[in-house]
């Protein structure tokens, strides 16, 4: 999962710290040289705060990243193994703008050994812009920026050169910041009654999808960035990724790898046909990509969602007027008056498996679920506060079949 900072910024070629301080109209861009960049928090170190000139010897990398973020922390083993490597000569220092409390949390499940910088008031993560994480910076002795970029250009042959005073060819993390997900593909930015474009990969585009729901376009407006011809299409079918089957001769024709196939994509339908903005959208792609799309009944490994036999605690249907959902975004969910099949859906999407509702639960419930992205097994103590469990098992279901 990616965050969008959607700010319009300045960019300027050179710029010097004042110490102590970021000023915040300015960018960092590669080849400045930084002085004195504060660290006012640190935990999971030693240090408790630091500047940057506390590391004058050492070639340093800043790793940005949130729990919420998969290929993050995924990628955080791979930073201690070249911290391990390299020993002193390098300082990785990771950073992220969530508080303290839900670091230490995730840190008791997932320990690192290596310092976390919390940067909850933005000074650091807005200095250095992006509008997705992971994000790499490395910044030589001379306190040079000499990278900023992805996680596969960190590595131990990149790192050595730079530790010769090699020149390095590291492909720049161009995000662009000025991307906005509510505005129009098209140059023209009138009301349009229909629209449909479709773009080839947008540089520095985050890879997203986004279903209007306020504003002109509300309900009727689908937008997509950077996302593979596959993918889209189930979008178009409204399907979760962990109910779709891709059946293609040629897999590395859809790499998403390679920018070549992925593509922008907006549709905006005029009122009276935007309760079938999907179904325009399927009939578009599908002969645009000359997919041949299906749903078949397939045996799939699932998780089910059951009550405790015989357990005393019953579900109790919500006394409130309003319904709510809010996601914690690697913490968990609250539901407020909300049918199970929401809390499925939530579970489906963590466990990257579909989950079966099988509690014969109906109306709406209150529920409030911790989530720890770190600690998956904490999910069932959670359930059972309300009499519920999650199984693994084998159903036969309705799964999107995609096929070239």
């Amino acid at each position: 999962m990616y965050r969008h900072f959607l700010i319009l910024i300045t960019f300027l070629a050179t710029f010097i710290i004042s110490f102590g301080q970021i000023k915040q109209n300015n960018q960092a861009v590669i080849g400045m040289t930084v002085s004195n960049l504060p660290f006012k928090n640190i935990i999971n170190s030693k240090m408790k705060s630091a500047t940057l000139n506390d590391f004058s010897d050492k070639l340093i990398i800043l790793d940005f990243w949130a729990t919420w973020c998969g290929p993050c922390v995924e990628g955080l083993p791979h930073m201690e193994k070249l911290q391990r490597e390299f020993k002193d000569k390098i300082q990785v220092l990771t950073i992220t703008d969530e508080n303290q409390g839900r670091i230490e949390t995730f840190l008791k499940k997932r320990p690192l050994k290596l310092p976390v910088v919390i940067d909850t008031d933005r000074e650091i993560n807005d200095y250095f812009k992006h509008n997705a994480v992971p994000h790499y910076v490395i910044i030589d002795r001379n306190k040079i920026i000499k990278a900023i970029t992805n996680a596969e250009f960190v590595d131990s042959t990149n790192i050595q050169k730079l530790l010769n005073n090699e020149p390095v060819d590291i492909p720049l993390k161009n995000d662009d910041l000025t991307f906005n997900s509510n505005q129009s593909l098209s140059t023209n930015q009138n009301n349009f009654i229909f629209q449909s474009v479709l773009t080839a990969y947008k540089e520095g585009a985050p890879s997203m999808s986004n279903i209007n729901t306020q504003g002109t376009y509300a309900n009727r407006r689908i937008f997509i960035s950077n996302l593979d011809a596959p993918k889209i299409v189930e979008i178009a079918y409204n399907s979760e990724y962990t109910r779709v089957i891709r059946e293609f001769k040629n897999k590395e024709k859809y790499d998403f790898k390679n920018k070549q196939n992925r593509y922008c994509y907006e549709l905006i339908v005029p009122e009276d046909v935007a309760d079938r903005k999907f179904l325009i959208m399927q009939q578009e792609l599908t002969k645009i990509f000359d997919f041949q799309v299906s749903l078949e009944k397939r045996k799939t490994k699932v998780m089910l969602l059951k009550k405790i036999p015989g357990t005393k605690i019953k579900l109790q249907n919500s006394k409130s007027e309003k319904k709510e959902s809010f996601i914690r975004y690697g913490e968990g969910i609250t539901l407020v008056n909300q049918p199970i099949k929401d809390l499925c859906n939530f579970l489906e999407n963590n466990f990257q498996k579909p989950v079966i509702d099988e509690t014969s639960l109906l109306g709406g419930f209150d529920l409030d679920i911790k989530w720890r992205s770190e600690d998956k097994s904490n999910i069932k103590n959670e359930l059972a506060k309300y009499g519920l469990t999650l199984e693994e098992g084998e159903r036969e279901i309705e799964m999107l079949i995609i096929r070239d």
